[in-house]
């Protein structure tokens, strides 16, 4: 054979074994693989991710917020700001829902690094979400983890709450607080792809880490059922009583706040929340509440409470006879009354419980370690937020309508038992 054959020879086979070497690293790559996850980040201080469903009526505020998110982002920052984005069919930009890796913007654009794409799924699945918030932690440990969830958002009641309640259609009266009105989505959210929902006793289930801090960017999640339900799952639980505004938070001017160190700046956040709402000009009529709850606490507020309620109930005629045109709901929607206001009228003119009550009072401050209202409007017929304590509650009402929902209330969260709110189903 000549030289010349043999190096033609020599470099044919050096290119197949080129090509087959160029075949297996494409087959092997994980990077070239769209089921396979992208290698965790380097760890950092803190990651907080925002469980944001998008596919709600509320899409387009949503999609305020994303922006606002990017906009308050500083890239300097150490840790992680993540979106969990089930898109609204109104969008054109992402197709399926998708993990998004906050980055500074000051477009109306969403630039945000996409980490990864999930394919059609309902958001509301428990193993769905729980499948994303184990992404965001594998995927960008911290030493310390936030959560958001931004929904639709009915305090406690279920989803189900038309078919515990034996009335068709339900308006609450002030006078006796013996019904309620059942208009709005129960739970969280409200998928409208899916049309399931998220009870709150589920997400306690599913939530795989006990995290710093949990933001409800929902309506009326301040309540104390959701957050005594929630008190293993988080150290530090925020929301609002009443309904939250459109515009949620101005994340644009508080999402540093989340940031800092050793702990996350709640105080800040809530606060500058309120002044954001409270220098909004005087013909936009928006009333705007938010507590910041430190649930370690809230065993000791429900011994507390237990111990009032087990007197109320020794006598029930007297403490409903209180309450009776005199303890206001807080929120036309749902029958939930101030916490401290639902206690404090059981020990009207009663020096008896004097000591009693001021150590409910100590055990509600404890817990509430932040609470800020802004009120533009007052409702006659509606507690004003000015006299908002900072978490609300249900109060079992004496109708045989509410049978039903008064045991689901008892029987499925942890609060009633350890507040003595059931010994109220069970007096006479």
């Amino acid at each position: 054979m000549s030289k010349s054959a043999v190096f033609f020879r020599f470099v044919h086979i050096g290119c197949l074994l080129v090509l087959m070497l160029l075949s297996a690293c494409n087959k092997d790559d994980p990077q070239t693989d769209p089921n396979t996850d992208p290698a965790p980040a380097p760890e950092k201080n803190r990651t907080v991710l925002f469980y944001m469903l998008d596919d709600l009526n509320l899409w387009d505020y949503m999609e305020t917020s994303l922006n606002q998110l990017e906009e308050g982002w500083n890239d300097e920052i150490d840790g992680n700001l993540l979106v969990y984005l089930d898109p609204s069919p109104h969008l054109t930009q992402f197709s399926s829902p998708v993990l998004l890796k906050i980055v500074h913007d000051e477009t109306d654009a969403i630039r945000s690094e996409v980490i990864k794409t999930y394919p059609e799924q309902d958001p509301f699945d428990l193993t769905v979400m729980k499948g994303v918030l184990e992404d965001a932690i594998t995927l960008f440990p911290a030493s310390s983890q936030g959560l958001i969830i931004g929904t639709h958002g009915s305090a406690w009641f279920p989803n189900n709450l038309n078919d515990l309640i034996d009335v068709s259609d339900m308006g609450h009266a002030e006078e006796d607080h013996t019904t309620t009105s059942t208009d709005l989505t129960k739970a969280l959210g409200s998928s409208e792809r899916f049309g399931t929902a998220l009870e709150v006793k589920d997400l306690a289930q599913i939530l795989p880490i006990k995290y710093d801090f949990l933001i409800f960017h929902a309506c009326m999640m301040g309540n104390v059922e959701t957050a005594y339900e929630l008190r293993d799952k988080c150290a530090f639980m925020v929301g609002c009583m009443e309904v939250l505004p459109s515009p949620a938070f101005p994340y644009n001017e508080i999402i540093e706040y989340l940031y800092t160190k050793p702990q996350a700046d709640l105080y800040h956040f809530s606060k500058k929340s309120a002044e954001w709402y409270d220098a909004l000009p005087d013909d936009l009529i928006v009333n705007f509440d938010i507590s910041v709850i430190r649930t370690d606490r809230l065993e000791a507020l429900a011994s507390a409470t237990h111990t009032l309620l087990e007197k109320y109930a020794a006598d029930p005629d007297s403490y409903y006879g209180k309450l009776s045109g005199n303890l206001l709901f807080v929120t036309e929607d749902l029958p939930l009354c101030d916490l401290n206001q639902a206690i404090q009228w059981g020990c009207k003119d009663d020096p008896a419980l004097a000591n009693d009550y001021q150590t409910f009072v100590d055990a509600l401050d404890a817990a509430i370690v932040q609470q800020w209202s802004v009120t533009r409007a007052d409702t006659p017929t509606l507690t004003s937020p000015d006299d908002f304590c900072g978490m609300s509650c249900y109060v079992p009402m004496r109708d045989t309508r509410l049978t039903r929902l008064n045991e689901y209330y008892k029987t499925q969260y942890s609060w009633p038992v350890a507040a003595g709110f059931d010994l109220l189903i069970s007096a006479k």
